[in-house]
């Protein structure tokens, strides 16, 4: 091969890269569905699959279906605890909601718009993020403590534009 077609081809590689570059930022900027995740305990005796938009399954290490949890609104989030006794999920419009796996008991800990949320270990406590409209070109921020005896503690707030709201 001379030097000016190892030109081209090294030509030809490089339009490829910025090419594909372009498009696969382009794609994986898009809207990328919820559902298909899934995540075990610490102790890998439970797991949790979302296996549509608006269905959580809980299932145990042989596979076997503990619970399924149907909700109104697009899932956004859902995270198991460590100790697989807890699960937290939030959803486009239904806000934040934690479900006691052992007791098949659900309670609502927040309707507002949910940025990310993280369970400790023991399943007792979640914190999350929040978002609130504070005027037409502003939003607050908002970080959460919240305990499951009900109790909420804010740790953090700041107010951004909202053209710089973090996606």
């Amino acid at each position: 091969m001379t030097k000016s077609q190892l030109s081209e081809i090294q030509k030809a590689i490089i339009a490829f890269v910025v090419l594909s570059f372009f498009f696969l930022s382009k794609y994986l900027s898009a809207e990328v569905p919820f559902f298909g995740i899934v995540e075990w305990d610490s102790l890998g005796e439970k797991a949790i699959i979302v296996p549509e938009p608006y269905k959580i399954l809980i299932i145990d290490k042989l596979g076997n279906h503990i619970k399924e949890i149907k909700v109104n609104s697009k899932l956004l989030g859902a995270s198991i605890s460590s100790n697989g006794k807890s699960l937290v999920y939030f959803c486009e419009n239904d806000g934040l909601w934690i479900f006691d796996i052992d007791l098949a008991k659900q309670n609502q800990v927040d309707s507002s718009i949910i940025g990310s949320v993280k369970i400790s270990p023991n399943g007792e406590e979640v914190v999350y993020s929040l978002y609130k409209s504070k005027n037409g070109a502003n939003v607050e921020i908002i970080t959460v403590l919240y305990n499951i005896s009900g109790d909420k503690k804010q740790l953090y707030a700041r107010s951004v534009a909202l053209d710089k709201v973090p996606e």
